[in-house]
């Protein structure tokens, strides 16, 4: 993580506090009981979930800010930001 930035992560509340140090993060969100909409203004989500998550978290992407999403092609797109779906097909040989 560079200096200067702020990592928030998104978890279960059953994994969140013992992973919070793994993933380098400073705070975490519990999706369980914690409302992802409080938090604003980020420049970057990573999306591992999709669906209902991944329309959430772009509303709290500020302008210039990016999504990038490993869950497959998602229609959430930030307002005044950019969307990178970063999708991977397995390659299995016959």
């Amino acid at each position: 993580m560079r200096p200067g930035r702020t990592v928030i992560g998104n978890r279960g509340a059953l994994l969140a506090v013992r992973r919070r140090s793994t993933f380098g993060a400073q705070e975490f969100v519990d999706l369980d009981n914690d409302a992802l909409e409080d938090i604003g203004g980020v420049d970057l989500v990573f999306d591992v979930l999709g669906g209902d998550i991944a329309k959430r978290s772009v509303r709290v992407i500020r302008a210039g800010g990016t999504l990038v999403t490993i869950a497959g092609p998602t229609e959430a797109r930030p307002t005044d930001g950019r969307t990178v779906d970063f999708v991977v097909e397995p390659h299995r040989a016959n």
